[in-house]
Formats: structure tokens, C-alpha cells, sequence
């Protein structure tokens, strides 16, 4: 059925790497697990404000592995510290995007240094991309978007941060086989945004509520759209993360892997149960640990019973 709009509940995932506070947008809807584009999860992260020296260093994301996709933290309040087993270390401010990456392997962790020694409320979102076929195993990478380079465009009450190029424009720096839609956009009440077009999309409501195509999606909830003309109209002030792409093939998603392979996913998990991965310059004195066989769900993305 074109131009339907499905409406979903975030909810809270299983951290990939620890972190809990967090809600992020549905695999799909009724429990299918599939990604929208190549997108996998989108975890939503708050945790209030500390006072300075106050943040246990459990609040870190230590040393943590990933393959076979690419990891992203957007930062909407507060500041982490991004080190990688490539040698790089930046830190990330609110309205920044970093990008990891991660291909045939990639170790990094995210620290709260500055929040830890100035005090400062946390808000950031954390998206896992799969790789698209054929890209799987390339080289990891990272690359850093400071806000300042991020187009800005307001328009009519909409005000749209392009993270990634307006599509149909390929985003820079990552393997891509087609234009990625990922969008920060805050519209003030009955302000409206038409939402370029992608083959899957997806808009997750930060705050107030939209309407989209009939529906109503309030905080915390995720519309899934048909691929056709779309438009949003703000009932109140609202801010939503626009994300979606190209459909990409079948994969596993387990802990912090995402790939087509099983046999991928256990030769990383036996490396890094092994010592066998490096670590972050700077950041060896611990990390996380690969949890046990059944202690996380194996996920089965795009399989054919996933699909709508």
C-alpha cells in the first residue's frame, strides 16, 4: 500500500557498548527487524548534568570493537572524547559528527572527559550504518564534521543541519553506493518541511509533535514512510532526526558487529575474547568485554520474513 505511514514506539535497545540511557528507533515495525536504508539503530542518548569531578568513569564507553559498519555520534549537548586503534583522538562538541568507519575492523571508545572535569548534561545520538554489499571489508577510517562545516538551511519556520549532504549529493569520506538522508530539523508550530526523497526513510521526534502525511508522531515515537511525497507540518515546535537511504541486503547484527557473514561476526569475537585486536593509543588500561554467546540476541536484518 503506497503512501503509508507506519508510527512506532522507540524503546530501549540492548546498548552495543554499555551505555543504557538511551532510546532508540525500531528495526521495524511489530518486532521486524530490518534496517531503513542501511541504517540499523539510532539510539537516542540522554544523561543529566553532573556536577564538575562528579561523573564515575563508568559513564565512559570504554575500548569497544565493531565491524562491518559505520558508527556515528552526533552530539547535541555536552562533549566526548573519541580515541580509535587507527591512532586518531578528537574531541567531539555539541553539534559535531564523527564518524568510524569500521570495515574489516576497528577498535574505539568514547570518554566524558570534559563533561567528567567541567560538569555538563550529556545528549547525543549514536547510529549504526551496515556497510553496503561489496564494502564490508574495506579499510576503517574516521572522519570528523565540525558543526560549523554542516550546511544550514532555514527556510518558513524549518530549520534543517544537514549531517550528510542533501541527498541526491553522496555524503564525503564514507562508502556509500547511493545518497544517505541523515537530517537534525527544528520547526516552529505549524511550520512545514518536505522530506527529500530516499527509498526507505524514517523520522524520529525529538521533541513536540508533527504531523506526517494523516499521522500524528509525538516524542519519542518514529514514523516509517512509504518512498514518495512526503511532507511534515509541526503541531507544536518539534525537532526530529531524518534518516533513511537504499535498502541494503540480508545481515546479522550482533553485540557490535553488523555483517553478511556469521563466520565474520565469530572470527571477531574469537579475536577479541583473544587479545588479538588493538587498542586506542592512550586508552589500553581497560575495555569492554565481549559478552557471553547467549548473553546478546543475534539479530536477522532484511531476512525475507523481516521484510514488510
Amino acid at each position: 500500500m503506497r503512501g503509508m505511514i507506519t508510527v512506532v514506539d522507540a524503546k530501549k535497545p540492548p546498548a552495543p557498548h554499555g551505555s543504557s540511557n538511551a532510546s532508540a528507533a525500531p528495526l521495524g515495525p511489530e518486532g521486524a527487524l530490518r534496517t531503513v536504508g542501511p541504517f540499523a539503530m539510532v539510539a537516542h542518548h540522554q544523561a543529566p548534568a553532573t556536577e564538575p569531578g562528579s561523573l564515575p568513569v563508568d559513564a565512559d564507553v570504554r575500548p569497544h570493537p565493531h565491524i562491518g559498519l559505520t558508527a556515528i555520534s552526533y552530539i547535541l549537548e555536552g562533549s566526548i572524547t573519541h580515541r580509535d586503534s587507527l591512532g586518531n583522538r578528537c574531541e567531539l562538541h555539541a553539534g559535531d559528527v564523527g564518524a568510524t568507519v569500521a570495515g574489516r575492523g576497528v577498535v574505539h571508545s568514547e570518554r566524558l572527559e570534559r563533561n567528567r572535569l567541567m560538569g555538563s548534561a550529556l545528549e547525543m545520538f549514536q547510529l549504526l550504518l551496515a556497510l553496503p554489499d561489496g564494502y564490508e571489508e574495506v579499510e576503517p577510517t574516521f572522519f570528523l564534521r565540525r558543526q560549523a562545516e554542516l550546511p544550514l538551511v532555514a527556510s518558513e519556520g524549518a530549520t534543517v543541519r544537514w549531517l550528510f549532504p542533501t541527498p541526491p549529493q553522496a555524503p564525503v569520506g564514507m562508502p556509500a553506493t547511493s545518497p544517505l538522508l541523515l537530517a537534525d530539523v527544528a520547526l516552529v508550530q505549524d511550520a512545514r518541511w518536505a522530506v527529500p526523497e530516499a527509498p526507505e526513510r524514517a523520522l524520529y521526534v525529538l521533541h513536540g509533535e508533527v504531523e506526517v502525511g494523516k499521522a500524528r508522531v509525538r516524542a519519542g515515537q518514529v514514523a516509517l514512510a512509504e518512498p514518495e511525497e512526503l511532507s511534515v507540518r509541526a503541531v507544536d515546535s518539534a525537532r526530529l532526526l531524518a534518516f533513511g537511504g537504499a535498502g541494503i541486503g540480508a545481515r546479522y547484527m550482533w553485540w557490535n558487529y553488523i555483517h553478511s557473514s556469521l563466520e565474520h561476526i565469530e572470527a571477531a569475537k574469537a579475536a577479541w575474547r583473544q587479545g588479538r585486536v588493538r587498542l586506542p593509543s592512550g586508552d589500553t588500561e581497560s575495555f569492554t568485554p565481549c559478552p557471553a554467546d547467549d548473553g546478546r540476541p543475534l539479530l536477522r536484518l532484511n531476512h525475507p520474513a523481516a521484510r514488510r
